[in-house]
């Protein structure tokens, strides 16, 4: 009992090490020392009932033992009752006995005691273990929790709120326009660009025997004479890009840098978003949509944009321009600058001045109100001279309608290079 007194007193001296152990897990970070400290106290009470059932069994097995012994002691003294030995024999057999019984008990005791040292230690094996690998891991959280701070949950700001429903929105845009882009680019007509002309209306000359112009037959909207890009001045070219559109020789059928100006003019101003379409733009919706280019539909627009990247791709910037001045409406049932050239100034386009060129680059922003001359055919206009007169019509000249455009055409063109200061003052003073 003194060596299982000792096992007892040893195992209160290891339990008060994992005391002291308690107190060293104080100056760990709180999260990492609450799960060393219930680690220990698990591993604590696991070993406490390993050696209490160690215990439990090695006392069971002095118990079988002392049973057993006295049941042999009993066989001794059966033996010698039996034998009819002497006085000496019987006493020898009782000592026998009495000796076998305290060797086992001994034994028993010795076995006992050895028993509850092996499983103590044992058990305390196992919790040294348990702690090194417990206070191992509270070290590594502690590291962690020291390295990387725990950061607070994000919070969705309104701010961060509105600008992901943006995203969300634009997206569904952007996947909504490409859907009609495929849709209408599918729609399109089918642009040939090889013949042009053949697809237009023209006006049809009467000669006489001499080869002298006797007349000009045409419908409606077919007051037109196809001349080549050679045969119109440079002056005429260069009016219509100076005004129309000055980056024409450089931009791939759409001038960005126009657009984004427009828009914002028209943010800024309150006004509706205007003067974006290019001359390649321009012959596309007249040439080719002249039924509907009427229309403010995106349909309509997204056509546009798709038949002038055909021409951007087909045709020469000189096959373009050449096509644009053909078929471009000019007042006064003249379309193409060589019938406007005719009725304006009773002259072919090749034989126009500097200041006839930027009278006709004038007047496509607005024909029917920039025509240098109206035909009053109900005889009730009186604010406007007359040039001619007949039975059935007035001409009146309305050239002071696009007087201020067409001053504008001849400081664009001195502007951007096309003329000299000295021509511009020329012109500006006829």
């Amino acid at each position: 009992m003194s060596e299982n007194g000792k096992d007892i007193q040893n195992m209160d001296e290891f339990f008060a090490m994992f005391d002291d152990d308690k107190r060293d897990v104080k100056s760990a970070p709180s999260e990492a020392a609450d799960k060393l400290r219930s680690a220990i106290e698990k591993k604590t009470a696991e070993a406490e009932t390993a050696a209490l059932s160690a215990a439990d069994a090695a006392k069971a097995k002095a118990e079988a033992a002392k049973a057993d012994a006295a049941a042999k002691a009993e066989e001794a003294k059966a033996a010698a009752r039996t034998t009819n030995r002497s006085g000496t024999s019987r006493s020898n057999a009782e000592n026998n006995t009495e000796f076998y019984y305290g060797t086992a008990t001994a034994t028993a005791g010795r076995s006992s005691a050895g028993g509850a040292r092996r499983a103590g230690r044992k058990a305390a094996s196992k919790v040294a273990k348990t702690e090194k690998k417990v206070a191992a891991a509270g070290a590594r959280a502690a590291k962690r929790a020291k390295k990387v701070p725990k950061k607070p949950p994000r919070k969705l700001t309104p701010g961060k709120s509105i600008l992901s429903f943006a995203l969300i929105l634009c997206t569904m845009m952007v996947l909504g326009v490409g859907i009609l882009v495929g849709v209408v680019f599918l729609k399109a007509p089918n642009i040939e660009t090889d013949n042009i002309y053949s697809q237009i209306k023209q006006r049809s000359i009467v000669y006489d025997a001499d080869g002298n112009e006797v007349d000009a037959l045409y419908f409606d909207g077919g007051n037109r004479t196809i001349v080549e890009y050679d045969d119109i001045p440079e002056n005429m070219v260069n009016a219509i890009i100076s005004i129309e559109d000055n980056k024409f020789w450089t931009h791939h059928g759409f001038n960005f840098i126009r657009m984004v100006g427009a828009i914002k003019d028209s943010v800024f101003g309150g006004g509706s978003i205007s003067g974006t379409s290019t001359i390649s733009q321009q012959l596309a919706r007249n040439f080719y949509l002249a039924d509907i280019k009427s229309d403010r539909t995106m349909s309509r627009k997204l056509t546009e944009m798709y038949i002038t990247i055909i021409l951007e791709k087909n045709l020469s910037k000189k096959q373009i321009m050449e096509a644009y001045l053909n078929t471009i409406y000019l007042g006064f049932n003249s379309y193409g600058v060589e019938a406007a050239a005719q009725s304006y100034f009773n002259k072919p386009v090749n034989k126009l001045k500097l200041l006839e060129c930027a009278s006709l680059a004038a007047i496509p922003q607005s024909p029917d109100l920039n025509a240098l001359v109206i035909a009053d055919y109900y005889k009730t206009i009186t604010d406007l001279p007359i040039i001619k007169k007949t039975a059935s019509i007035n001409y009146l000249y309305n050239g002071e309608a696009s007087e201020s455009r067409r001053n504008l055409v001849l400081q664009n063109m001195r502007d951007q290079g096309y003329i000299s200061k000295k021509k511009y003052k020329r012109a500006m003073k006829q």
